[in-house]
């Protein structure tokens, strides 16, 4: 790839799958409710060059009668890799009125490309690309269908359910968290994990809410809507002036991760 320095441009994204269809073998011919049985296993990689062109090169912008830098460069930048391993079994018994399939799979990305902010002292530039961290993702994916007619009347139904671990493994140095408006990602947590005040509840009316602010705002006027919520650190003792500065580390925490159970019906 041109988007990546000489020492840098050649990337090597090998993959290989196998696959045993044991139902086939002699040993399980003559199990008569076995209609299908397979284990599978596939391991590969992938390349992401998703850049802008020459991004490796410093950039230099007039300014009067001189140039200055306008972007440094970074000619050790290379190809974010992901690398992705599965294991899964596909059974089917009676026909295949009943049919598994259960997988297992983990995905790492290493050396992922985000710009990173020099700081102010370096000058007005733009931020530089980097291979700024690596993230993990695993889980486990389970299908089970089962068919059936009744005369003419064909009809299936299937459940499905998954689970998926997201975690960031590692952040460049100068770039200890990544926060969004309402969320942030560091090391140990997944992705974009919601970041924020933790909720007691809500007022529940008017009184509450002025009383709240008689007590504990003095100079620090919350919302006078009944439903304004109620933060556990503005009721804390001792974190009035953390709350008045606005929201903190020691005042916030990271929201940890919902879980679910998705399934589906279809009746034909």
């Amino acid at each position: 790839s041109s988007r990546f320095a000489s020492n840098h441009a050649w990337g090597f994204f090998p993959s290989v799958s196998a696959g045993w269809k044991m139902s086939e073998e002699k040993f399980l011919k003559d199990v008569s409710w076995l209609s299908d049985l397979k284990l599978r296993g596939s391991w590969g990689q992938l390349g992401n060059q998703e850049i802008d062109n020459y991004t490796f090169m410093t950039l230099l912008k007039k300014d009067g009668d001189k140039y200055v830098i306008s972007r440094y460069g970074n000619p050790d930048l290379k190809w974010e890799t992901s690398e992705q391993w599965n294991v899964g079994v596909d059974l089917g018994i009676l026909r295949n009125k009943f049919y598994l399939s259960a997988d297992y799979f983990m995905k790492t990305t290493s050396d992922i490309l985000l710009p990173i902010s020099l700081p102010s002292y370096v000058g007005s530039v733009s931020p530089t690309i980097v291979n700024a961290g690596t993230v993990r993702n695993k889980g486990f994916e389970l299908s089970l269908t089962y068919r059936d007619k009744v005369g003419d009347f064909n009809y299936s139904i299937n459940g499905n359910i998954a689970t998926l671990d997201n975690k960031v493994l590692k952040l460049h140095p100068n770039l200890p968290n990544i926060d969004g408006k309402v969320t942030r990602t560091t090391v140990g947590q997944p992705l974009n994990a919601y970041y924020g005040f933790v909720m007691e509840g809500i007022y529940q009316n008017e009184a509450e809410n002025g009383l709240m602010m008689q007590k504990k705002a003095a100079g620090w006027r919350p919302s006078r809507l009944p439903v304004a919520l109620l933060s556990r650190e503005c009721c804390a003792r001792g974190k009035k002036r953390q709350v008045q500065a606005g929201v903190t580390d020691d005042t916030r925490r990271v929201v940890e991760r919902l879980t679910g159970l998705p399934y589906e019906r279809c009746w034909r």
